[in-house]
């Protein structure tokens, strides 16, 4: 599990929050659901292959979270945030995987 957490600068609405952008637009019952994001494990050494990929919904408190394979644990992998809208963006460095890992992209 990679419990993720970051701000799209296009959805902040102030406060610690995102704009609601799927549920306002319809397209989700979740009050919460702000948009959804693909997120790469990608290897730590070049060429830096996605070693595994997932999609979820970000929510408005800037959290998302997503399951990968039990294999991902004790590998470090950089994290890559890939988003309809926005620039792809890697983490500075690689992270190490655990059955549970929390992971905050900030400026």
């Amino acid at each position: 599990i990679l419990n993720l957490s970051m701000f799209m600068e296009g959805f902040y609405a102030g406060g610690d929050t995102l704009v609601a952008v799927l549920f306002n637009g319809g397209w989700s019952s979740n009050p919460a659901a702000c948009d959804s994001v693909t997120i790469q494990l990608r290897n730590s050494t070049a060429p830096f292959a996605i070693a595994h990929s997932a999609t979820g919904i970000l929510l408005t408190k800037g959290t998302c979270q997503l399951a990968f394979p039990g294999s991902a644990s004790g590998n470090a992998y950089y994290i890559v945030v890939k988003h309809r809208n926005s620039i792809e963006t890697w983490s500075k460095l690689p992270v190490t995987m655990n059955a549970v890992t929390n992971f905050m992209f900030k400026q």
